[in-house]
């Protein structure tokens, strides 16, 4: 068996555990080749339906690879604009869903899953979330698909916390998103060179720096804010916000 098998992938995702999950976080943040499966959802009416299997491979702080192992690449998005990928630390999330086939009840899983729905730009930002920030997250994996996936959980009757990665394009489009949905977005106290969340936490060990948790990821979410207002007559306001 092999990458290129679907039903072998959706096996190996039922059977992702937790002590996988906390081996490749381990392994991640001593700088070692690591990866991770990674559910990616859609949902479909009141459901959540499996829709891909990524495998995300980093490579130390700077370093990640994606492929799309079941059913093929590119799916989620084109057919699903809301769908998010689901980097969670939750054996008996991927064991339901092997059961039930792909498919599960959305807001049962949901509010399981998170009391409040945590929105990253990337799947190593969610990975990063639910390893160390003690909640789950899920990325819509470009910060185009922030506001389907902020306006889907909000019509869902959810809180939204949107977290973008640590770029101008990123926290433009995590602002505007969270104006047109009336979700909050977080700022992260990103250093320079650190990609998202998980590229902090990594850079934080190779550097032999203690990781602050709280600072970097619990106090940002838990001190999430709408964004400031924009006036659509002032385009040198918009263009000064994208910038910021």
């Amino acid at each position: 068996m092999d990458d290129h098998d679907p039903n072998f992938n959706f096996e190996r995702l039922k059977a992702f555990s937790n002590a996988n999950f906390d081996n490749g976080i381990r392994r991640a943040l001593a700088g070692q080749e690591t990866s991770f499966l990674i559910p990616v959802l859609a949902p479909v009416g009141d459901t959540l339906q499996l829709v891909s299997i990524h495998k995300l491979r980093l490579h130390g702080a700077d370093r990640a690879e994606f492929s799309a192992l079941y059913p093929d690449s590119g799916v989620e998005q084109s057919l699903h604009p809301a769908a998010f990928a689901a980097p969670w630390r939750y054996e008996q999330f991927h064991q339901r869903l092997g059961a039930a086939n792909g498919i599960l009840p959305k807001l049962e899983e949901l509010n399981r899953a998170m009391p409040k729905v945590v929105i990253t730009d990337s799947s190593q930002s969610a990975l990063a979330i639910s390893a160390k920030g003690g909640r789950n997250a899920i990325a819509a994996m470009r910060p185009e698909n922030f506001r389907a996936v902020a306006s889907d959980m909000r019509a869902a009757g959810f809180d939204v916390v949107i977290v973008p990665d640590n770029n101008i394009l990123s926290r433009a489009l995590a602002r505007n998103a969270a104006r047109e949905t009336g979700a909050l977005v977080a700022n992260v106290p990103f250093q320079p060179g650190q990609n998202n969340l998980m590229s902090a936490l990594i850079d934080a060990t190779e550097q032999a720096r203690d990781i602050d948790v709280r600072r970097l990821i619990l106090e940002p979410i838990s001190n999430a804010a709408p964004p400031p207002a924009i006036g659509l007559s002032h385009p040198a306001r918009a263009i000064a916000e994208i910038g910021r």
